[in-house]
């Protein structure tokens, strides 16, 4: 993936921009509105609130920059220092989903099918998803798991040998209302590589029907209530989250939950018809690129790897409102929500992730490394994690 040559360097102007001056002008009564005097648990998180501090700095040559020397124009240029924010900057979540579907198409992906299987958890998990490390990555464990299972089943069935398989999973955690909600996207290599004399060959699956994916959701759903009762975060008579056992920022997370969403419930998650459910688990696999598609498999991990808005779908009404275009049209026809400027940023606020959280993790098992492993995929085995670790 080759970026085009641009002829001149052209810094952005962050203050400039509508996100910028909503938060440098409502910064103080948007931390207000966490405040509740009868709650000594109450108030912004230290890393929510850092995340907003940094994100005013990004790009501002007065808070730091480095100097950066043209052999092409034998110019000096002044690159501003980032945020690096994980939730709330437009231009870093771009930079970076830039930089991440570079690196997987030219590094990691082999040329062979790739289908992405997105799993949607019940609304009651999305407050412990997004604050509990480790129940995330169970669920990205139970769920590629399953999918590994079905796809080594099927090839043994055909006969053949050592079958191996390899995916990229995706966590995100907002709506494109931007209503915080963790969901997984997996990208998973269409088939599996057998191992025979002349080395590995991609063998290509069919199509998983729904009784795959209703089986797919039933095995997250049963491990999914199995884990979570030997954990202690279910009650015994009525099987809901126990919230005596969160923690004050565990339970500052499921108070995102209760935000008022503009639009309704069934249509927050935006489940195509084609999705299997089992126990809240919703599972859709209907989106595939075929081999030799190098541009669908690239639009497809910058999909994956989205940040939750661009800056240019954000206008000003006015009545001094927040207008966010929607990248896609809900279904009753709304192509955008209204929020006032404090409600805006509290919906921000909920989507950044704790310190150290899973973004996004990659998984494959190699056939026989000091042979052929390297032939399987084109960049080194360090790049490979299991789904538990992430990149950062």
């Amino acid at each position: 993936m080759c970026a085009q040559a641009v002829s001149e360097y052209k810094p952005r102007k962050p203050e400039s921009g509508i996100l910028h001056r909503l938060v440098s002008t409502h910064f103080d009564e948007f931390v207000e509105s966490f405040e509740d005097a009868d709650s000594c648990e109450s108030g912004l998180p230290t890393f929510v609130r850092k995340e907003f501090e940094e994100f005013l700095d990004c790009g501002i040559l007065e808070r730091g920059f480095v100097l950066l020397f043209c052999d092409r124009c034998q110019r000096e240029h002044a690159l501003a220092f980032s945020c690096k924010g994980r939730a709330i900057c437009p231009s870093c979540g771009a930079r970076r989903m830039q930089e991440t579907a570079a690196h997987l198409v030219d590094d990691v992906l082999p040329d062979v099918a790739l289908r992405q299987y997105v799993l949607s958890p019940p609304f009651e998990l999305r407050g412990l998803l997004a604050c509990k490390r480790e129940v995330l990555a169970k669920m990205v464990n139970f769920f590629v798991r399953a999918i590994f299972e079905q796809l080594t089943t099927w090839a043994r069935c055909q006969g053949l040998a050592e079958p191996k398989c390899g995916a990229v999973t995706f966590i995100q955690r907002f709506t494109k209302t931007l209503n915080i909600s963790p969901h997984l996207h997996v990208l998973v290599l269409d088939g599996v590589f057998a191992n025979e004399e002349d080395g590995p060959r991609f063998v290509e699956c069919p199509a998983p029907t729904n009784r795959d994916l209703l089986s797919l959701a039933q095995t997250v759903f049963k491990k999914m209530e199995k884990f979570l009762a030997k954990s202690g975060y279910l009650r015994s008579d009525s099987d809901a989250l126990e919230e005596a056992s969160l923690t004050p920022l565990e339970r500052w997370y499921v108070r995102g939950l209760a935000e008022p969403s503009m639009l309704s419930p069934s249509r927050i998650v935006d489940v195509k018809s084609t999705a299997i459910e089992c126990g809240g688990f919703s599972v859709h696999a209907q989106v595939r690129v075929a081999q030799g598609d190098r541009r669908g498999r690239e639009r497809l991990c910058l999909y994956a790897a989205r940040p939750p808005f661009a800056e240019d779908q954000l206008r000003m009404s006015g009545d001094g409102r927040v207008r966010l275009t929607l990248r896609r049209p809900a279904k009753n026809g709304q192509g955008a929500i209204v929020l006032s400027p404090v409600q805006f940023l509290r919906r921000l606020a909920w989507l950044v992730p704790p310190r150290r959280s899973i973004r996004f993790a990659t998984r494959a098992f190699w056939l026989r490394p000091r042979k052929c492993g390297a032939r399987l995929f084109q960049g080194p085995h360090p790049l490979f994690s299991s789904p538990s670790r992430s990149r950062t």
